[in-house]
């Protein structure tokens, strides 16, 4: 089965599965559950993957269903701000002290990593992620804040100074 093939299966699974359990959309879905890891939605909606290639592919497919969806929406920049406050919260435990160099290569590879997610579905915010996640390591935060959720307001003020929405050609 190629990725395409294997990834679209599990797009149709987690939407099944959100009507399912009662929600009207995977927006909503999500929503219910500010902080939960996108690897926590998945298995929430299908149950944990048989193997490690199937929980990436799951966890791929999630992903592009917010951002395909947020694009629809014109909600991109809330999706990012979601997806980021997702990743904060599976890979750190707060914010490190700015003098803190490992602390802060971990909230680098998050952040990068966050940045390339969404550069890898939408091409075109690749620049405000990136953008985005360069300001967050320039821009010493508080030492021990983490956002609860997409309306932080030290994360909104953060997205409103930095996140460029890209033109449309």
């Amino acid at each position: 089965m190629s990725a395409s093939a294997a990834e679209s299966k599990w797009q149709s699974l987690i939407a099944e599965r959100v009507v399912a359990l009662g929600f009207a959309s995977l927006p909503e879905f999500v929503t219910s559950r500010p902080r939960a890891s996108l690897l926590a939605l998945t298995t929430t909606l299908i149950g944990p993957a048989p193997n490690p290639q199937d929980a990436n592919v799951s966890l791929s497919a999630l992903q592009g269903m917010l951002l395909g969806q947020a694009l629809d929406r014109g909600s991109v920049e809330h999706t990012s701000r979601d997806l980021l406050v997702r990743m904060l919260h599976q890979r750190l435990d707060g914010w490190p002290w700015l003098a803190d160099r490992v602390g802060m290569q971990r909230v680098a590879g998050c952040l990068f990593g966050w940045a390339a997610g969404i550069g890898a579905r939408l091409p075109d915010y690749r620049r405000p992620a990136i953008t985005l996640a360069l300001a967050l390591l320039e821009n010493p935060l508080p030492a021990g804040w983490m956002p609860q959720d997409a309306d932080d307001p030290l994360l909104v003020a953060m997205f409103l100074h930095h996140w460029v929405e890209p033109s449309v050609a």
